[in-house]
C-alpha cells in the first residue's frame, strides 16, 4: 500500500498501482491523457473525506472504474476547485452562466468566475462610499480655509 492509499503490486517485474493493473488486464491499455476515475467514490463524493484513508483507493474492480481526463477526474471530486465548477448560481443567488458570468484573471491565482451583478452592486457600494469621503475632504478644506480666513476652494458639490 502506498501512503497516498492506493494499491500496489509487481506483475511481471513492474511496479503498478493495482487500479490500474486491473484496467489493463481487463480493458487494455490506457490511452494517453487518459486518467482512471473510480465511480464508486464519485457516488459517495459528498460522505468521502477522501485522502489516504479512503476505501476507495484500494478499489480494483473494473466495473467500478471509467476512463477520463485529469480535468473530469480532478472535477468528480471534492476540492473547493471542483466544488465551485460545480455551483450554477452566486450566495446571492444569481445565475452564472450567459452575461451574468465572465472569467477573472488575476496574477499568482487561478482564473475563476465572477457574478457579474455581484461586482456591478460592490463597485457601485464601493463608488457611493468614496464619493461620500470626497465630499467629505471638501467640505472639511472650505471649513479649514473658513477659518484661516482665505478664501473656500470651490465646491464640486
Amino acid at each position: 500500500m502506498k501512503a497516498t492509499g492506493y494499491g500496489q503490486g509487481t506483475y511481471q517485474g513492474v511496479l503498478w498501482l493495482a487500479h490500474r493493473l486491473a484496467w489493463t488486464l481487463t480493458n487494455g491499455e490506457i490511452p494517453d491523457g487518459a486518467v482512471i476515475d473510480h465511480e464508486c467514490h464519485t457516488r459517495v463524493r459528498a460522505t468521502c473525506k477522501a485522502g489516504p484513508s479512503c476505501p476507495h483507493r484500494r478499489c480494483v474492480n473494473p466495473a467500478h472504474m471509467r476512463l477520463v481526463t485529469r480535468t473530469g477526474n480532478a472535477m468528480a471530486g471534492n476540492a473547493p476547485h471542483a466544488e465551485n465548477a460545480r455551483k450554477t448560481h452566486c450566495k446571492h443567488g444569481h445565475p452564472l452562466s450567459g452575461d451574468n458570468v465572465r472569467m477573472v484573471t488575476k496574477p499568482g491565482r487561478a482564473p475563476f468566475r465572477e457574478c457579474v451583478t455581484c461586482r456591478r452592486s460592490r463597485n457601485r457600494d464601493s463608488y457611493e462610499r468614496n464619493d461620500e469621503k470626497a465630499k467629505q475632504r471638501e467640505r472639511y478644506a472650505r471649513r479649514k480655509a473658513q477659518e484661516r480666513g482665505q478664501e473656500a476652494p470651490p465646491s464640486g458639490e
